[in-house]
C-alpha cells in the first residue's frame, strides 16, 4: 500500500507505539519516521488491522490471595472446569496468616502453581505473577471471586486483532449483594471520566502488561484502586479494550477491599478517587517571541511545584526570532523537566501577539494564528488533562494542583482568572453574549468572605487546565461570526461540561512595562 508521508503520520499518531511524540519500535521521533522511512508494518495493517486467532493462545490464571482461604478452593473449582482451559495457574499468596497455603497445596496435583510472597500490595502480587507465567493472555482473579465455565472461551473471542489489549466483563454480585452490573462499552474518556468500570478479572495480554507503567504505581489502594490505576496506564499506550458476553460471579462480603475501600473513598474528593496526582499532565505554552518577559516565565517554571517529571511541557515557539529561541533551547539544557519539546511555526507576523488588536488587519491575523497554535496542540495531546499557559502569564506556584482539585466527572475546565489588557474587567464570562449585540457578560471577582470558585461560562486561555478530550473533540478552526477563539471553544463543548473559575488563583497579567491584577483599575 502506497501512502503519503500525511497520510503516514496520520496513522503514526493513532498507532499504539507512539509515546511522548516518539515511536518506541523504531526508535525515533514519529514526523521524521514518516518521512525516512518506506514502510512500516502499522501502515501497512492500520486500515485493516491484522486478525488475532483466539485458538492459538494460551492463558495464565493469577489469582491473588491475602487471608481468603475460606473463599479460595471455590475460586479454583471455578478456574479448572473452564471449557477453554488455562494454560498456567498460580495461586499468589501474599503474607496470609490464615490456611491459604494448606488449600492452595489441594490443587497442586491438578496443576496449580503456589507461591508465597510479602508484598503486602496487590498490584506488586499480580506483578510477580505476570513474571512467573509465559503465557500470551493473563487473566487476573481476587480468590473471592468464582468464574462461569465458559468465561475464558467467550473472552478469548473478544481478541479479534492485535489491538485488543484488555477484554473485560460486567459482575452478577452474590453474597451481601446480589445487583448485575451493566458496564458500558469502552472509550478511553469514559475510562478517564471514572468511576471504573474494568474489573481486576479481565483478560490482558501479556505484551500490554509488559510495556505499561502501572508496576510503579506508589499510591493508597484506600484512595484509588490500583486495578484501575493499570487500565489507565494501558489505555494511555493506545491498546483497544472489548467487552465480552460471559459475567463473572463478584462476592460482595463485609471483608472485601471493595467495601472497605467504599468507606474510605466517602472522606475523599474526584482528585484522590481517580489519581489525578499520579498524572502526567501536558503544559502547553504558546511563545510569542516576548523577551522582556522569558526570565518571569523561566523562573516560575524553574520553581512550579507540580512534579516536573510528571509535566509534559511543550513550547510551541512563533517568535520567528533566532535570539529568542536560543534563549529558551538554553534553558531547556538546565531545566530538570525529563519530557520537553520546543519547535518553531510560522503563525503570522512577528510580534503580532503585542499589536494593537483594535485595528482589523491585526486582530484577524492574530484570530488565524491563535488557530493555528491550538490546532498543533490537538494533534499531539496525549495526557488526560492539558495545562495551557500563555506566555505573560503568571499564575500561583502550585496552580495547577489547586485547579485538578476542583474537578468531578461533569468538570470540564478549570481557570485561573487574569485581568485584561484592554480594560479593568476579568477574562472571564457568564454567558455566550450574541455576535454584533453584546459580548457574553463579564464576571466580577468576588468579594472577601464570598466563596472563591465560581461555576462560569468560559474564561480566557490564559491559565486553564481542559481535559484532553474536550481539546481533541472542540478546538476547530473558528468560524467568522465568532470573535475570539476561546468563546468558540466554551460555547462548543456542550452544557453537560461544568466550567469553574478559582479566583483565589488570581494570577499577574503581564505587558511590557506594567502589570495587570484583578481589582486593580
Amino acid at each position: 500500500m502506497t501512502l503519503t508521508v500525511e497520510a503516514k503520520q496520520k496513522l503514526c499518531q493513532s498507532c499504539k507505539y507512539i509515546r511522548n511524540h516518539f515511536c518506541t519500535k523504531h526508535g525515533d521521533e514519529w514526523r521524521r519516521i514518516t518521512k525516512r522511512r518506506a514502510t512500516c508494518e502499522g501502515w501497512g495493517n492500520a486500515l485493516q488491522p491484522p486478525k488475532d486467532s483466539e485458538a492459538s493462545h494460551r492463558v495464565a490464571i493469577v489469582v491473588t490471595c491475602h487471608n481468603y482461604g475460606r473463599y479460595l478452593a471455590e475460586c479454583l473449582e471455578s478456574v479448572l472446569v473452564q471449557t477453554s482451559a488455562a494454560a498456567e495457574i498460580i495461586v499468589i499468596d501474599d503474607a496470609s496468616t490464615d490456611d491459604t497455603p494448606q488449600i492452595a497445596a489441594q490443587f497442586a496435583s491438578r496443576g496449580v502453581q503456589y507461591l508465597r510472597v510479602n508484598n503486602r500490595s496487590a498490584i506488586l502480587s499480580r506483578w510477580d505473577g505476570v513474571l512467573n507465567t509465559e503465557s500470551e493472555i493473563v487473566l487476573f482473579q481476587d480468590a473471592d471471586d468464582v468464574l462461569p465455565p465458559d468465561f475464558i472461551e467467550c473472552g478469548l473471542k473478544e481478541f479479534t486483532d492485535l489491538h485488543v489489549g484488555v477484554v473485560y466483563c460486567d459482575h452478577q454480585h452474590f453474597g451481601i449483594s446480589d445487583r448485575l452490573t451493566n458496564f458500558p462499552d469502552y472509550s478511553k474518556d469514559r475510562l478517564f471520566k471514572g468511576p471504573n468500570f474494568v474489573s481486576t478479572c479481565s483478560l490482558v495480554r501479556r505484551e500490554a502488561l509488559l510495556v505499561c507503567d502501572a508496576w510503579h504505581y506508589g499510591g493508597s489502594d484506600r484512595d484509588m484502586p490500583e486495578d484501575y490505576w493499570m487500565f489507565q496506564r494501558i489505555a494511555l499506550d493506545g491498546w483497544d479494550f472489548r467487552k465480552q458476553t460471559a459475567v463473572l460471579k463478584y462476592r460482595r462480603h463485609k471483608d472485601s477491599r471493595s467495601q472497605t475501600r467504599v468507606a474510605a473513598r466517602k472522606n475523599l474528593n474526584y482528585y484522590q478517587s481517580h489519581g489525578l496526582e499520579y498524572h502526567t499532565v501536558t503544559l502547553f505554552i504558546p511563545l510569542a517571541g516576548r523577551k522582556w518577559m522569558w526570565e518571569r516565565l523561566s523562573g516560575y517554571l524553574d520553581r512550579q511545584t507540580w512534579p516536573h517529571d510528571q509535566i509534559r511541557l511543550v513550547f510551541c515557539d512563533t517568535s520567528q526570532d533566532a535570539e529568542y529561541s536560543s534563549m529558551v533551547r538554553q534553558w531547556i539544557v538546565s531545566c530538570d523537566y525529563s519530557d520537553v519539546r520546543h519547535f518553531k511555526m510560522d503563525a503570522g507576523t512577528p510580534g503580532l501577539a503585542d499589536r494593537n488588536r483594535r485595528e482589523r488587519v491585526n486582530y484577524y491575523e492574530v484570530k488565524n494564528a491563535v488557530c493555528k497554535i491550538y490546532n498543533q496542540l490537538r494533534l499531539m495531546l496525549d495526557t488526560p488533562y492539558c495545562w495551557i499557559l500563555e506566555d505573560d502569564i503568571i499564575p500561583p506556584d502550585d496552580v495547577l494542583q489547586r485547579l485538578l482539585w476542583h474537578f468531578h466527572h461533569n468538570v470540564g475546565a478549570a481557570a485561573a482568572p487574569y485581568q485584561s489588557r484592554f480594560n479593568n474587567s476579568p477574562i472571564v464570562w457568564l454567558d455566550d453574549g450574541e455576535f454584533k449585540k453584546r459580548r457574553g457578560k463579564r464576571a466580577d471577582a468576588p468579594k472577601v468572605g464570598e466563596p472563591q470558585l465560581q461555576e462560569v461560562r468560559g474564561y480566557g486561555f490564559g491559565c486553564t487546565v481542559i481535559r484532553e478530550e474536550l481539546v481533541k473533540k472542540h478546538m476547530l478552526p473558528i468560524r467568522d461570526k465568532w470573535q475570539d477563539l476561546d468563546p468558540y471553544f466554551f460555547s462548543q463543548i456542550g452544557d453537560e461540561w461544568r466550567r469553574l473559575c478559582d479566583w483565589s488563583c488570581a494570577c499577574e497579567h503581564w505587558g511590557q512595562d506594567q502589570v495587570y491584577l484583578i481589582g486593580d483599575d
